[in-house]
């Protein structure tokens, strides 16, 4: 049922399951395997399962305010153990997009996103030490000082560089960020 009668929950789930990855999500009946299998569940808000379970119970603002989507390291880890067989990695992606498309996006993620981007775009690869501290420096100052001791190691033992790596071909990687930019806000 759609139009004005119909129930705001079901609404989404419906709008998630005509989403590339979400044609399975109502088969998902909460094994867990997709958590279980997450390298980056620390830093979610909600696991993998959770996110599926918000679909399922139609909690738009939820789902779409989450971290979850824009955390997901895209290995593809849950999608090779699922049992149903849902592609919980094209989800993730298709959740950011809707995020993004009703201006809801996480404002931490979305500070994480930019701040790598710009470091890419300009030196073509990631510069460690300059993203930690921009990232941080937007997101949450404070959460940078039990990683203090953590990053002293790394510097110490040459695994975090002072200065970026700029890689050639520079101009190339612009023209690629230019292309992207026309493909997102195309109609």
């Amino acid at each position: 049922m759609s139009g004005p009668l119909a129930h705001p929950a079901k609404t989404f789930l419906a709008s998630v399951s005509a989403l590339p990855g979400g044609e399975r999500v109502v088969t998902c009946y909460q094994c867990g395997t997709c958590s279980g299998s997450c390298p980056a569940i620390k830093a979610m808000d909600y696991s993998p399962r959770a996110i599926m379970h918000l679909i399922q119970l139609g909690r738009e603002d939820a789902v779409l305010s989450s971290q979850t989507p824009w955390v997901c390291a895209a290995c593809y880890a849950c999608v090779v153990r699922c049992p149903r067989e849902i592609e919980i990695t094209d989800l993730m992606a298709s959740l950011r997009r809707l995020a993004v498309e009703r201006a809801v996006p996480s404002v931490r993620s979305m500070a994480f996103e930019q701040t790598f981007l710009d470091i890419v775009r300009r030196d073509g690869r990631m510069f460690e030490l300059e993203m930690l501290l921009r990232y941080k420096l937007r997101s949450g100052p404070l959460d940078m000082i039990p990683q203090i001791p953590v990053a002293l190691g790394m510097l110490r033992h040459g695994q975090l560089g002072f200065t970026p790596h700029r890689i050639e071909g520079r101009g190339e990687l612009a023209e690629i960020f230019r292309r992207w930019n026309e493909w997102r806000e195309a109609p």
